[in-house]
């Protein structure tokens, strides 16, 4: 039986070799996953280039990170963690099936960032 927080592939609820991203979208961080270190240095330099500007929308940014991995994943699961006042937060996470395309994926994430 699969648990709809487990990978959609192997069905474990550790890290796994289909798990691409796993993000806390309340607090936008990367919390695990193949591509974390990668996302994490986009987000910095997003971050970075932009949060001096006026209009700057930091959540809007931070979602148009993940449609890139929304629109090249092959799964996705949102789940709420309930922990109490100030320590509740959404986390998204995203699978891919397909070795081959988790390389591409890393591959394009590690040639943006530079």
């Amino acid at each position: 039986m699969h648990n709809e927080e487990n990978c959609p592939y192997c069905n474990t609820s550790e890290d796994c070799p289909h798990l691409l991203l796993l993000v806390d979208i309340t607090f936008r961080t990367a919390e695990g996953g193949i591509l974390m270190s990668e996302f994490k240095e986009k987000w910095q330099d997003i971050f970075d280039e932009k949060c001096e500007l006026k209009d700057f929308d930091e959540a809007w940014e931070f979602d148009k990170l993940l449609e890139v991995l929304d629109k090249m994943s092959d799964h996705e699961i949102t789940r709420e963690f309930e922990g109490g006042p100030g320590q509740s937060s959404t986390y998204q996470a995203f699978y891919c099936a397909n070795e081959k395309v988790v390389k591409k994926i890393l591959t394009f994430f590690t040639s943006s960032n530079k």
